[in-house]
């Protein structure tokens, strides 16, 4: 999916349960700051999302139900993750969330089959209660990790 780069937003539900999207998503030559309520929920194709510096919030349930993403780079700048923005992301294994992040809403990481992803922090501790974002927050949740370690984690 390639997208204008004066794209600055993505409306809620723009690409809800769309069918045609590509395995990739990739925003990285918009200058998109906030991508909306249910804007890709749903979407079984993709595997993989390359997100924008320009990226400061992630809207409510905006990646809930990609079953087939494995790993997620949050770029640096990026603030708010609302409500359950990564929920039932079933194959999610790792994720990364830079220490520009100081907001994670309730249950944005849970609903795995499995124990669900790891959590990278790249600062010495994570915004709010861990516990009200994802499920096993005792075994899941590494601190001080840089870009170059998450990229090297076997999950």
């Amino acid at each position: 999916m390639n997208l204008p780069s004066s794209v600055t937003k993505i409306e809620a539900r723009a690409f809800n349960t769309c069918s045609s999207l590509t395995t990739t998503v990739d925003l990285s030559n918009t200058k998109v700051e906030s991508i909306g309520e249910s804007a890709f929920l749903n979407d079984k194709a993709v595997t993989s999302l390359v997100l924008p510096a320009t990226l400061k919030g992630i809207g409510q349930q905006a990646f809930r139900e990609l079953s087939k993403l494995t790993s997620v780079e949050l770029p640096s700048g990026l603030e708010t993750l609302a409500d359950y923005s990564f929920y039932d992301c079933g194959a999610l294994e790792k994720v990364y969330i830079p220490a520009s992040v100081t907001s994670i809403g309730t249950a944005s990481f849970y609903n795995f089959a499995d124990q669900g992803p790891i959590l990278c922090f790249e600062g010495a501790s994570a915004p709010g209660d861990v516990s009200s974002y994802l499920r096993d927050s005792e075994t899941n949740v590494r601190y001080n990790v840089t870009l170059e370690e998450f990229r090297n984690l076997q999950a």
